[in-house]
């Protein structure tokens, strides 16, 4: 690989709007959850997380939020699966989700 330089893929932006930042917040000064209609068991410690997978978490848990609190969770693949990712029972979100989790 002389001389060939490796491409790293840039990370992708979370959207950030002012809700997620309060959630984001409150959730590192507190240590609670924002979100806990999702039963997440165990809850991730925000101060090991980065901001961006602070915002990540917080971004995917909101809109899976939205869906259960509508009845609508069942509706996608991914949503039923968020409280398993953020408590890390699945492995990293980093990864592609295994549906078979």
């Amino acid at each position: 690989m002389d001389g060939e330089q490796q491409h790293v893929p840039e990370q992708a932006s979370v959207p950030s709007t002012p809700g997620t930042e309060q959630s984001v917040n409150v959730w590192l000064q507190t240590g609670q959850f924002p979100f806990p209609e999702l039963q997440v068991f165990p809850t991730p410690q925000p101060q090991t997380l980065s901001q961006s997978d602070l915002q990540l978490i917080t971004h995917l848990s909101s809109i899976a939020r939205s869906l259960l609190l509508n009845g609508t969770s069942e509706m996608t693949v991914w949503s039923p699966m968020v409280p398993q990712y953020v408590s890390g029972q699945c492995g990293s979100m980093r990864v592609s989700w295994d549906v078979a989790c």
